[in-house]
């Protein structure tokens, strides 16, 4: 199981695992009417969009828009939703999560104010940690986010089923400014004083030591913590006190989700990255986590060029599937990560851009339904195919539609793509975009 921090960089854990196949399961049966027969009954469709669940996780429309950030549909649905499906902002998921949540976890601002102007609830809480919005918010340290949860009416105070609160989990992934934040708040409600917000920005000591715990906690050592960090100084003082002999275990130490120091300063996302560089020249560690991923694939999940360089250099220029069957290739196409994807592309002659993960779905899949346009192009140059179909027979065009990414839906009906192909649920692309009334 791999840390909770880091889940939105995919997904992580036993949750992520969960979550993973709701992305690529859960949109089966999306809800969405499939009685639609002439645009003119759109925003009928709408309503009874936002009325149901989905067959499969119990998702709504609204935690698909939350997911994968359609600001201007979660807009629309909330704004066609009546008296009695307004209730439905709040709704959870099979695993507890709400549209909050991963508005939360994405940091996306904008959709978070929409939903808690719909009245969404700030304690909400997920069913496998307990974590409400404002916990997710704080492993990511989004701090304008957690702010905005606060003003809702969040409490800081708030311990999930590990006992951690939002600081807690601030000051375990590195984020000093936000547990700084959030301490601040904790300590006005204990007062009952307001937010006093520019306390995030003390001196950080006190949040550093605090940070300690997490070898006990976690297993995590003390090199753990201090890349956790992110910063160059700390690792690079660990480093200098450490006994050569005890140098080489340190370095493939893994903690309770199997991650290495490396891994772990990696996904802090601190750019430059100074302190996984450090750990990267010190001695190179190629451990991957539970999950099956290794230094280089969280290089690609976090977008960083100059880290993926730095490992191709050390002849670590590629890394067998993960767990979930998916590739690097996968992951730069899921995130928008078109820098990276060239690399790959130009310098992999090998390289399988058709490769399936579990749920039977490619790179070109997942750039299509993220509505990452250039690459979907760059996949389409190197010959990906446009016509497979994965476990729900679902081709590329399919959830090109489903999310309304016309630019997509272009590319790839220039390129041969059926309009007219049905998925396991004899759903076509033409009743998808019927039912989408935000193309974009």
């Amino acid at each position: 199981m791999m840390a909770p921090e880091v889940c939105s960089m995919y997904r992580t854990g036993s949750l992520g695992r969960m979550l993973f196949w709701v992305a690529s399961l859960g949109l089966h049966k999306t809800c969405l009417c499939s009685s639609v027969v002439s645009t003119t009954d759109a925003t009928d469709d709408l309503d009874q969009s936002v009325d149901m669940s989905t067959a499969e996780w119990g998702r709504t429309p609204l935690h698909e828009a939350a997911e994968f950030g359609h600001l201007e549909m979660l807009r629309g649905m909330l704004a066609e939703a009546n008296e009695s499906s307004v209730t439905l902002v709040s709704a959870p998921d099979e695993l507890g999560w709400t549209p909050l949540h991963w508005a939360a976890l994405h940091g996306e601002e904008e959709m978070a104010s929409e939903l808690l102007r719909a009245q969404a609830a700030v304690d909400a809480q997920e069913y496998e940690f307990g974590c409400q919005p404002l916990q997710w918010a704080a492993r990511r340290g989004h701090l304008r986010l957690l702010r905005l949860l606060l003003d809702a009416g969040a409490s800081a105070e708030y311990a999930d089923r590990q006992q951690r609160t939002a600081a807690a989990w601030a000051k375990l992934t590195g984020h000093a400014a936000a547990a700084a934040l959030l301490e601040a708040s904790e300590d006005s409600e204990e007062t009952s004083e307001p937010h006093m917000y520019s306390r995030a920005e003390r001196d950080t000591d006190e949040v550093e030591d605090a940070m300690t715990e997490a070898d006990q906690a976690y297993g995590m050592t003390a090199l753990h913590v201090a890349a956790a960090s992110g910063r160059y100084s700390d690792v690079a003082k660990w480093l200098g006190a450490s006994e050569p002999t005890a140098l080489s275990s340190q370095m493939s130490a893994q903690d309770m989700w199997g991650r290495t120091p490396l891994v772990t300063a990696i996904q802090t996302r601190k750019s430059p990255p100074k302190a996984a560089l450090k750990l990267l020249h010190t001695e190179l560690c190629v451990t991957t986590d539970h999950d099956g991923r290794g230094p280089l694939h969280w290089a690609v999940l976090a977008g960083d060029l100059r880290l993926f360089k730095e490992l191709r250099l050390l002849n670590q220029s590629q890394a067998p599937p993960d767990r979930f069957g998916r590739t690097l290739v996968h992951y730069a196409a899921a995130n928008g990560h078109g820098n990276i994807l060239s690399e790959l592309l130009a310098d992999a002659a090998d390289v399988d851009v058709d490769a399936k993960d579990r749920s039977q779905q490619t790179p070109l899949h997942l750039a299509s339904a993220r509505g990452h346009a250039h690459l979907v192009q760059q996949l389409l140059d190197r010959n990906a195919s446009w016509n497979v179909s994965d476990l729900l027979l679902r081709r590329p065009l399919h959830y090109a539609a489903m999310f309304g990414h016309l630019d997509v839906i272009k590319l790839l009906m220039n390129a041969g793509a059926d309009y007219f192909a049905e998925d396991l649920d004899g759903e076509t692309v033409e009743r998808f975009m019927r039912r989408t009334p935000f193309l974009h």
